[in-house]
């Protein structure tokens, strides 16, 4: 039986700062971080922009081996800095749904809708292929054209096809894990 969460960022400073406080489904507290990302590592420029960096990044004759290695580097990172203890928690309760949830109406919480958090690591492999699935959902109010609209729907950031705040892996271009 499949399990579901939720996951709210509150106190959302910036795209390097917010609070995550993950809850079940009768909203008993399971675990809580907070983010406080270094604007000069690269990883957090990758965050941003996963998609463009990549194609900066690696030469094309390399893109299997250099995507992969890549990734697995973010994906650790992610799983670290960004969700810290909720990464375990959430792989702990395997299989599950995670709402992942915006709680601030700001354009810093408009950005991390696009964070690629199915790739992070727990346990040495990303949760997207460890039955751990991230859904959107948004308090914002309608005003916000940013991400007002339901999860699931696809946005064009910089004219590339992405779906809006977390999948489960499935969306856009396949990536390696």
């Amino acid at each position: 039986m499949t399990t579901t969460l939720l996951l709210q960022a509150s106190d959302i400073h910036d795209s390097a700062h917010w609070y995550w406080r993950l809850h079940d489904a009768d909203h008993a507290f399971l675990a809580d971080h907070t983010v406080a990302l270094d604007p000069a590592d690269w990883r957090y420029e990758a965050l941003l922009d996963l998609y463009g960096y990549l194609e900066r990044r690696v030469a094309p004759d390399k893109r299997q081996t250099e995507e992969t290695r890549l990734l697995a580097e973010l994906g650790a990172w992610l799983g670290e800095q960004v969700l810290g203890p909720i990464a375990p928690a959430l792989m702990n309760h395997a299989p599950v749904t995670v709402r992942v949830q915006m709680l601030d109406d700001t354009p810093a919480a408009a950005g991390l809708c696009y964070l690629p958090l199915e790739l992070a690591y727990a346990g040495g492999k990303p949760l997207a292929v460890q039955e751990v699935s991230l859904v959107g959902r948004f308090t914002f109010r309608p005003s916000n054209r940013k991400c007002r609209a339901p999860a699931g729907c696809w946005s064009t950031p910089g004219g590339r096809r992405r779906p809006i705040c977390c999948g489960n892996g499935g969306g856009g271009r396949r990536l390696s894990y």
